[in-house]
C-alpha cells in the first residue's frame, strides 16, 4: 500500500521542479519557497548565502539532543540546453507511473520526501534530531556545501551521520570517487594564418596538452579497483574554447577538464605530472614571446568518499532497506566533503543515475514511495 504522504511528496516535487534552478542561475526562489514551507510548520531555519548573495544553502533542525541525522540534497540542476524534451522540463508530468521533469531523479524527489515528512516530525518529534541540509551549485563542483559545513561547525553541531539523497535506487552507497576540475588557459600570439610561424597558435598547444592528458589516462588504468565502474581513475576533457576565425592564428584557448580519482594519491600524482608538463610548456612558449604562456585555475577539488567497514546506524538502515549489501559509485556527491568534516556519510536516494542529466529525466513513483518509508523509519 502506498505511503500516506506520497501525494504530499508529489505535490511538493511539482513545486520544486517548477523552479528553474540550473546552476548558472539563482536558486533563491526555491529556497524562499522552502523557507515559507518550514515557517508554516514552525521549523526554525538558517539561510547561508553565497558570497555574492545570489544563491544560498539552507539548514534546518527538527528535534533536540546531540548527534542526529543530516538529510542532504542539492537544489541545483544541470542545463536542458540542446536536449530533446518531450514534456516541459520545468513542469512535473505524470505518465505510466513515472514523474518527468528536470531534477526529478537528481535530486529534487529526495528533497520532496524530506519536506513531506516535516509535519509528521513536528507532531511526533523524531528520536534523534533531523537536520535538513539544502545546498547550491553541487553540479558545478559542490561549491555551496563547504560554506554550509563551515556554518554547521561554528554552531557546534555534530551530527552522527549524513545521508546524501543522490539517486542510488535506494541502495546503500558507502564510497565514491573524488573529483577535481580545472580550466587551463593557453595564451598565444595572433597573426595571419597565411604565415603561421609569425604567431603562436594557442589551440595547437592546447591540443598537445590534451594529448598529454590522454597518455596520463592510459597510465592510470594500470591501477584498478573492481568495486568501481570504470574500475580506475579517469581523466576527462569536457570543453575547449578558442580562436576567433579560420584565417586568424588563435591567441587563446581554454580547456576545461577533470580528474575523478579512486584514491587521493592518484589525484596528487596526476596533478604533479600536469604541473611539470605545464611548466615546461610555459617556458617553451615564453622563449618564443614573453606574452605567451600557460596558466591554470582550480575550479573545484573535492575528496573521495572512503568506504568504511562500519557506519553509524548501519544495522537500522540495513534492516529498513532489507539488505546487508553496500556498494560504491563512480559519480560524485557531497558525501566526501561531509566525511572530511568528520561527519560519517552514506549515499541513499530515490531514482536512477541513468536518468540524471538526461533529456526526459524521470523517476518511478515507487521510488518516492520507498524513500518516504525509509526516511520515516530511520527517524524513529
Amino acid at each position: 500500500m502506498p505511503h500516506a504522504l506520497l501525494p504530499n511528496a508529489v505535490d511538493i516535487l511539482e513545486s520544486l521542479v517548477g523552479f528553474d534552478t540550473t546552476s548558472r542561475d539563482s536558486n533563491l526562489p526555491l529556497i524562499e519557497w522552502v523557507e515559507q514551507y518550514l515557517h508554516r510548520n514552525d521549523v526554525p531555519f538558517q539561510r547561508i548565502a553565497s558570497h555574492d548573495g545570489k544563491k544560498a544553502n539552507l539548514w534546518a533542525t527538527i528535534g533536540e539532543g546531540d548527534g542526529g541525522i543530516v538529510l542532504s540534497g542539492h537544489t541545483d540542476v544541470v542545463p536542458i540546453d540542446g536536449q530533446d524534451w518531450h514534456t516541459p522540463p520545468f513542469t512535473l508530468s505524470i505518465k505510466n507511473d513515472r514523474l518527468y521533469g528536470r531534477g526529478t531523479s537528481d535530486m529534487k524527489s529526495f528533497i520532496a520526501c524530506v519536506l513531506a515528512l516535516v509535519p509528521a516530525w513536528k507532531k511526533a518529534p523524531p528520536t534523534l534530531p533531523i537536520h535538513i541540509a539544502l545546498s547550491y551549485d553541487e553540479e558545478v563542483g559542490c561549491i555551496g556545501v563547504p560554506h554550509l559545513l563551515s556554518f554547521v561547525a561554528k554552531q557546534g553541531v555534530k551530527p552522527s551521520i549524513a545521508i546524501i539523497g543522490e539517486p542510488t535506487e535506494m541502495k546503500i552507497v558507502v564510497g565514491h570517487k573524488g573529483i577535481a576540475s580545472y580550466e587551463t588557459t593557453f595564451q598565444g600570439i595572433e597573426g595571419h594564418s597565411s604565415d603561421p610561424e609569425r604567431g603562436i597558435n594557442a589551440i595547437e598547444h592546447a591540443a598537445r596538452f590534451i594529448a598529454f592528458l590522454e597518455t596520463l589516462q592510459t597510465s592510470v588504468k594500470v591501477k584498478q579497483d573492481s568495486s568501481f565502474h570504470p574500475p580506475h581513475t579517469t581523466i576527462h576533457v569536457g570543453v575547449i574554447r578558442g580562436g576567433t576565425a579560420r584565417n586568424i592564428i588563435p591567441r587563446s584557448c581554454y580547456v576545461n577538464w577533470e580528474i575523478r580519482p579512486i584514491i587521493e594519491q592518484d589525484l596528487l600524482d596526476i596533478e604533479s605530472k600536469v604541473a611539470h608538463y605545464q611548466q615546461a610548456l610555459d617556458s617553451e612558449l615564453k622563449k618564443k614571446h614573453p606574452e605567451a604562456g600557460v596558466s591554470q585555475k582550480v575550479i573545484s577539488r573535492n575528496p573521495v568518499l572512503v568506504s568504511q567497514p562500519e557506519f553509524p546506524h548501519q544495522a537500522k538502515i540495513m534492516t529498513v532497506l532489507s539488505t546487508n549489501q553496500t556498494q560504491t559509485i563512480a559519480f560524485y556527491t557531497e558525501g566526501g566533503l561531509f566525511q572530511k568534516s568528520s561527519i560519517p556519510s552514506v549515499v541513499i536516494g530515490p531514482g536512477s543515475i541513468k536518468q540524471a542529466h538526461a533529456p526526459n529525466e524521470y523517476i518511478e513513483i515507487s521510488q518516492i514511495d520507498q524513500c518516504l518509508s525509509f526516511i520515516e523509519k530511520i527517524s524513529y
